[in-house]
């Protein structure tokens, strides 16, 4: 609901538009928080920042970004430390473990085409 109120007086997405969050939007980070929690076996706390992040920090601008961590940082528990929220969290492991890419802060899954460091490319 604060992400909803802060669409409203604060937040814009790339083009100065406000965001539009509707229970999708929050289905889809629930949903998300619960496929880290199931495949990589982060802790609760961290999956819901992270699933939160997906889902409503997507389009937003660098500003709105800051907002938006500032107020998910407040609501976890105290418990979370700031090393826990920044590290990318453990690689998916057992069948297809190795097929995950880390695109910080996410593990992809990666793609049949052959991997590409872009760091190395001049």
């Amino acid at each position: 609901l604060k992400c909803r109120q802060m669409a409203d007086t604060v937040l814009s997405d790339g083009a100065g538009h406000k965001p539009r969050y509707t229970l999708r939007t929050l289905s889809r980070a629930l949903t998300a928080a619960r496929s880290m929690v199931l495949n990589q076996k982060i802790p609760l706390a961290r999956a819901l920042y992270e699933g939160f992040q997906l889902a409503f920090e997507g389009a937003l601008d660098s500003q709105s970004v800051k907002a938006i961590k500032k107020v998910l940082k407040v609501l976890l528990p105290p418990e979370t430390r700031k090393n826990d929220l920044e590290h990318p969290g453990r690689k998916p492991s057992g069948k297809g473990g190795d097929d995950y890419v880390l695109i910080k802060p996410f593990w992809i899954r990666a793609g049949p085409k052959e991997k590409i460091d872009w760091s190395d490319v001049a």
